[in-house]
């Protein structure tokens, strides 16, 4: 498990350096999510979860921390793949364990030359479930259309330490790209669709954040549920399915700002 933040974001910021490559997966994953135009940029693989050290213990599930996004899935050439997005602010969705000791969840969202343009420090959860975090509406957060961005969340074991520095913190990450308003697949969601037109767009980060408000509010919903258990297996996150939707309360509001560029 990778634990220094400061290596990951300097690796990213260097290969933003080449332009990006927008490549098409060779085979699409079962109904209901289409990975077809998921891509790749030649981004550093994702992890897939939370690690064992520093202030983290794995939970008696087996459930660490995680990204919800694609992760498990790869192109033809084996590369990672990237969210597609068509929101300038999307809302970003990850799974928190309970056994941890951490102080705060930190969200970082950083642009294609590294560069943080937003961060949040959120309390830790009571109990172990799925968090979120939208990016405020202001424009100075909006995602650029046809940019590349790279997303970290991380258990902070030290508050009064650099997050992006300390060895101890356990942090997961994903890269999402805003597609161009004028792209087919942009035009194809552009009047107003549901969760299953995003999934079968292969829009990620709508779809999810569709399917995920449906399931959490409408928990008893059985419909609801089956659908929400059908799109997270098909891109192998079903065992998340079960679990509950927990708040992403701010530390202060203070610490969720812009940060300088």
């Amino acid at each position: 498990m990778k634990t220094h933040l400061a290596k990951t974001l300097a690796v990213f910021a260097a290969l933003a350096t080449a332009a990006p490559t927008v490549m098409l997966a060779q085979n699409a994953i079962a109904a209901p999510f289409n990975a077809d135009n998921l891509t790749d940029f030649g981004a550093p693989d994702s992890t897939a979860g939370g690690g064992t050290r520093g202030c983290f213990a794995p939970s008696q599930a087996g459930k660490s921390l995680t990204p919800l996004t694609p992760h498990n899935l790869k192109l033809a050439n084996n590369k990672e793949v990237m969210s597609l997005t068509v929101q300038s602010h999307p809302e970003f969705f990850w799974y928190v364990p309970e056994e941890t000791k951490a102080q705060s969840v930190e969200f970082i969202l950083s642009d294609e030359k590294g560069d943080p343009i937003y961060q949040a420090e959120l309390a830790v959860p009571a109990t172990a479930g799925i968090m979120s975090v939208s990016l405020p509406q202001e424009e100075e957060y909006a995602l650029k259309e046809g940019m590349n961005y790279h997303w970290v969340v991380s258990l902070v074991c030290d508050r009064g330490s650099d997050a992006l520095a300390s060895a101890g913190n356990v942090y997961v990450d994903g890269y999402i790209q805003r597609l161009d308003a004028n792209s087919e697949l942009a035009r194809q969601v552009a009047q107003g669709p549901d969760a299953n037109d995003y999934a079968k767009a292969g829009i990620w980060q709508e779809a999810l954040a569709a399917f995920a408000h449906q399931r959490r509010n409408n928990p008893q919903d059985v419909a609801i549920a089956q659908d929400w258990q059908e799109f997270l297996e098909s891109v192998d996150l079903g065992q998340f399915a079960d679990v509950e939707f927990v708040s992403s309360h701010p530390l202060n509001p203070m610490t969720s700002k812009s940060l300088p560029r």
